[in-house]
């Protein structure tokens, strides 16, 4: 396999291509080891966008997710028209829940966190394509069954943010980090929308949007899952 090599001014950085199969998940993993095999301190900029994925053999686009990633777990910081940066772990949230309670939560901060959970789902999404099977899109379908039931009843203050269906997949998908970082940014949606004022989306329509999302699963269709979770979350703030 080719191994790719970088420049930074500074040193010299390699990294091993990415095959194709789960190629998002192993881009946030390839990038956060190039940091901690390359002993890069807080404050060096890392290799231009176009640099990792050239060396990765991936994607712009899923290369500036994966970063997106990265920062909403602190471990990188942008800076506009300068690149991306080491964050300093000092100044690091180690529990991005906090940021509700001490930010003022407007819609710069929740189109923010759309960016952010959009990078995070699509890594949940292509994680569990390895481990889906039939009853594992048996239990997703009970699981949006009694979601249908539930419509049909009063709704729950938080109904039009239930966020089981993701839950479901990424527990699938058995990746314990994943899960972790998805249970994060989930609790942030929560409080955050709860601050804001309102819900992004009625749940009934959220749920015929999860109805599409598992036809594309059950059809084994990674590029429209993808798509489609993307589009799930990325609704328009007001």
């Amino acid at each position: 396999m080719k191994v790719m090599s970088m420049s930074t001014g500074t040193r010299r950085i390699t990294l091993v291509p990415i095959k194709r199969t789960d190629v998002f998940q192993t881009a946030v993993e390839r990038i956060g080891q190039m940091i901690v095999e390359n002993n890069m301190q807080p404050g060096e900029r890392l290799p231009s966008e176009r640099e990792i994925a050239e060396s990765l053999g991936i994607s712009r686009t899923t290369v500036r997710q994966a970063l997106k990633v990265l920062e909403s777990m602190g471990k990188v910081e942008t800076r506009v028209g300068s690149g991306t940066y080491v964050a300093n772990p000092a100044r690091a949230e180690s529990d991005p829940r906090l940021l509700v309670e001490h930010l003022t939560v407007d819609k710069t901060f929740m189109e923010k966190l759309i960016e952010a959970r959009v990078g995070i789902e699509r890594m949940v999404f292509e994680s569990a394509f390895k481990a889906l099977d039939d009853r594992a899109l048996e239990e997703l379908q009970q699981l949006l069954d009694e979601n249908a039931r539930e419509i049909l009843a009063e709704e729950d203050e938080d109904g039009a943010l239930d966020l089981s269906f993701e839950a479901k997949v990424a527990e699938i998908g058995g990746n314990e980090f994943i899960i972790g970082l998805q249970k994060q940014i989930h609790q942030t949606w929560i409080k955050a929308w709860r601050k804001y004022g309102y819900v992004p989306e009625k749940k009934a329509v959220l749920h015929e949007e999860h109805l599409k999302i598992l036809d594309a699963l059950k059809r084994r269709n990674r590029q429209e899952t993808v798509d489609l979770i993307e589009q799930h979350v990325s609704k328009n703030v007001e």
